[in-house]
C-alpha cells in the first residue's frame, strides 16, 4: 500500500482513535518504524500504515471513498428532483404560473443552505458549518456497509477525518466544496429543464396576492432583475409589465431563467472554485497534532527503541565466541532459555534444565527488559526457544505480545509451565485455550522441567 498523504494522516488518526479505546499489539510496529529513515512524522505514519494493514482499515477506507462518490452522485440527483419537482408542480398543474412563488421555489432552499453555510464560515461555528449537505454527504457515505469484509473499526473513520480536518481549518472549506458542487449540478440540470419546458410548451406568467399592491409585484421584478439584466437576460421593466403583452411573456420567462442562473448557479458555481483553491491551499496544513499526549508517548518509544538498539562497541563478544555462536545458529543448534514475570521465588534456571543454554534470560517484564531480551533473540537467531512461563499466572496481552516477538527472531518453540505458586491441570489447559485463542495453538507445552529440557536439547526427537 503506498497512500497519498491525505490517506496516510486519515489512517494515523483513525488508529489513534482506535487505540483510546484500547492499546493494539503494536511492538513490532513500532520497533519497525522506529528504524525508518525520515522525520517523525513519517515514522509515525509508517507505524499507523503497518497497523492499518493488520486491522483492515486500508480496505475500509477504500470502500469509504467509493460510498462517497456514489453517495455525492445521489445526492446530487435528489437535491435536482426536489427543487425539479416543485417547480413542475408549479409548471405542470395548469398553464398559469405565479412568478413569484416559483422564484421562491427555485431558490429558496439555496438561498437557506448558502446563508447557513456563510454564517458557519464567518463566525467559525463548527455546529453551522455541519448544517451542510457537504456534511450530510460525509454521514452517507459513512453509513454502515452490510455487506462482509468491513472491519471493526470502520466507525472511527469518520470522526477521525472530521478531527484532522477541524484542525486544519478545513471542514467548513471542504463541505462547501461537496456542497456547491452538488448544488451547481442541480441548478444545470434545473435550467436545462425550464429551458425546455418554456420551448415547447407555452404558460402565462403572472402573480396572485390578496394584501400586496401592484407597485410590489413591478419593484421586484425590476430589483431581481438587474443583474440578469446586467448579462443580457430581457427584464419586462413597469411599462411593459402594465401593457401584459405575449411579449412580457416572454421576457418575464427569460427573467425567470435568468434569475436561476445569476443567483442561483453562478454563486455555486463560483463558491466552489474557491472552495476548491482554498481546500487546496490548507491541504497542505494538515499534519499530525504533536502536542497531544498520544503522539508524544509514541515518540518517546520509539526514541527509546532507537536508543537500545545502538550496540557499544566495547561489549561486542570475542571474535571466536561469535563465529561459534554464528555456526549455531545457521545449523540450527543455538538454543534459548527465557522466563517471562516469574515470581521471584523461583531459581533461575529452573531445577532440571542444566547446563542452561548459554542466552539464559529471565524477564521480568519491564520494558527495558523485555527489548534487551529481544534484541539479544534477534542477534543469536537461536534454533529452539524455550519460554518458562508460570502456570499459576494468567496470560495476558503482554506475555502474547512478547512470545510473538521473541518467535519471529528465532526456530521452534515451546512453552514450559512450572507450577511456581502451584497449579493444576486447570491452569495448564487455560494457558493452551489462551495460546489457541491467540494463534499460537501451534506452541508445544511442557508442565515438567525435564521433559521440556529433552526438547530443548533435541533428545526427544
Amino acid at each position: 500500500m503506498n497512500p497519498n498523504r491525505l490517506d496516510a494522516l486519515l489512517i494515523a488518526e483513525t488508529v489513534r482513535l482506535v487505540e483510546a479505546d484500547a492499546p493494539l499489539d503494536d511492538d513490532e510496529a513500532t520497533r519497525r518504524a522506529a528504524a525508518m529513515d525520515g522525520g517523525r512524522e513519517q515514522r509515525l505514519l509508517a507505524r499507523a500504515a503497518l497497523l492499518a494493514d493488520r486491522l483492515g482499515l486500508w480496505r475500509d477506507l477504500q470502500a469509504w471513498r467509493t460510498r462517497a462518490v456514489i453517495a455525492w452522485a445521489g445526492l446530487g440527483l435528489l437535491v435536482f428532483l426536489a427543487g425539479y419537482g416543485l417547480l413542475q408542480g408549479l409548471l405542470g398543474g395548469g398553464r398559469t404560473i405565479n412568478v413569484m412563488l416559483a422564484f421562491l421555489t427555485a431558490l429558496g432552499m439555496h438561498f437557506l443552505t448558502l446563508a447557513l453555510w456563510l454564517l458557519g464560515l464567518l463566525a467559525g461555528a463548527a455546529a453551522l458549518s455541519r448544517l451542510s449537505l457537504g456534511n450530510l454527504l460525509l454521514r452517507i457515505a459513512s453509513w454502515r456497509a452490510s455487506g462482509a469484509g468491513a472491519s471493526a473499526y470502520r466507525s472511527r473513520l469518520p470522526p477521525a477525518a472530521l478531527a484532522l480536518l477541524d484542525r486544519a481549518r478545513l471542514l467548513p472549506w471542504l463541505f462547501g466544496l461537496a456542497s456547491h458542487a452538488v448544488w451547481s449540478i442541480a441548478f444545470v440540470l434545473a435550467l436545462a429543464g425550464l429551458w425546455l419546458m418554456f420551448s415547447f410548451r407555452e404558460y402565462r406568467l403572472t402573480w396572485e396576492t390578496t394584501i400586496q399592491s401592484s407597485e410590489f409585484f413591478v419593484g421586484f421584478i425590476e430589483a431581481t432583475g438587474l443583474l440578469p439584466r446586467l448579462l443580457g437576460f430581457p427584464v419586462p421593466d413597469a411599462a411593459a409589465l402594465a401593457a401584459d403583452t405575449a411579449g412580457v411573456q416572454r421576457s418575464l420567462a427569460w427573467w425567470l431563467i435568468g434569475c436561476t442562473f445569476v443567483y442561483g448557479l453562478l454563486p455555486r458555481l463560483l463558491l466552489t472554485l474557491l472552495c476548491a483553491a482554498v481546500t487546496a491551499r490548507r491541504r497542505r496544513r494538515l499534519a499530525l497534532d504533536f502536542g497531544d499526549p498520544y503522539y508524544r508517548k509514541l515518540l518517546a518509544r520509539m526514541d527509546d527503541i532507537g536508543r537500545s538498539a545502538v550496540i557499544d562497541p566495547e561489549r561486542h563478544a570475542p571474535a571466536a565466541s561469535a563465529d561459534e555462536d554464528m555456526r549455531a545458529a545457521a545449523d540450527g543448534r543455538a538454543l534459548a532459555l527465557v522466563g517471562f514475570e516469574l515470581p521471584p521465588e523461583c531459581p533461575w534456571p529452573p531445577p532440571g534444565i542444566a547446563p542452561a543454554p548459554r542466552l539464559s534470560i529471565n524477564v521480568s517484564g519491564s520494558g527495558d527488559q523485555r527489548r534487551e531480551a529481544l534484541l539479544a533473540l534477534q542477534a543469536q537467531r537461536p534454533g529452539r526457544i524455550l519460554f518458562v512461563f508460570d502456570q499459576a499466572a494468567s496470560p495476558d496481552r503482554g506475555a502474547a505480545r512478547f512470545l510473538r516477538e521473541a518467535r519471529a527472531s528465532g526456530g521452534a518453540a515451546s512453552l514450559l509451565l512450572l507450577p511456581v505458586r502451584g497449579g493444576d491441570d486447570a491452569c495448564a489447559n487455560r494457558w493452551r485455550a489462551w495460546l489457541a485463542d491467540s494463534g499460537m495453538g501451534n506452541l508445544r507445552t511442557f508442565d515438567d522441567a525435564c521433559a521440556a529440557a529433552a526438547w530443548l536439547e533435541g533428545r526427544d526427537e
